[in-house]
């Protein structure tokens, strides 16, 4: 069955239009699902639509990575799967023709079940509004608790005495290994307390 899907698509910088395109046949791992309500990350989708984010060479693209949806096809080697169940997705396999940064705002989307870019399946008889912002909420989730295990890593490495007394002579050990591989330098405040500075990605 040949479908189409409407995506919002960013032409060039600052400029949107809304257009359609085919989506090929459910594959036998896939499932398509419907979507109901994507949501619009206003600093990463504004980056993107501005040109940067990497945009500038990818344009025409369809952006967004945060949606709920309904499943309306199921693959043929999925036996724990049905049309019907409700999702919520981020990367959804790019559309043939277009370029994809990463191509949640469109109405339908073909995904894998596993992985990475796997959908979720939300609980039966949810509200797919109380989900729909689940994807951009993980990434300030990742964020925050990735702090909290530098600034342990960090004490852990810095702290004077050192903390053999209370972890065994491993957190000291664990603070180090963390702080080089993070790349983290620290400088002493006069108030005692620490400021972290990151050099590179996180």
């Amino acid at each position: 069955m040949q479908r189409k899907t409407h995506a919002i698509v960013f032409t060039e910088a600052n400029k949107v239009a809304l257009q359609s395109y085919d989506l090929p046949p459910c594959g036998p791992k896939e499932v398509i699902a419907e979507t109901i309500f994507s949501f619009v990350s206003p600093g990463t989708e504004l980056r993107v639509l501005s040109g940067g984010h990497e945009s500038e060479v990818k344009f025409p693209l369809i952006p967004g990575y945060s949606w709920v949806g309904r499943v309306i096809e199921v693959g043929s080697e999925l036996k724990a799967w049905k049309v019907g169940e409700l999702v919520s997705g981020k990367n959804p396999i790019p559309v043939p023709g277009i370029n994809s940064l990463w191509g949640g705002q469109a109405s339908c989307h073909r995904v894998v079940v596993s992985g990475y870019d796997s959908v979720l399946k939300l609980p039966e008889n949810a509200d797919p509004w109380d989900y729909v912002a689940m994807e951009v909420a993980a990434i300030s989730w990742r964020g925050a608790s990735a702090a909290t295990q530098i600034q342990w890593a960090v004490d852990a490495a810095t702290t004077e005495p050192p903390l053999p007394e209370r972890f065994g002579g491993q957190a000291t050990d664990a603070g180090h290994r963390m702080k080089q591989t993070l790349n983290i330098e620290c400088k002493s405040l006069e108030n005692k307390k620490w400021k972290f500075f990151q050099k590179g990605n996180f």
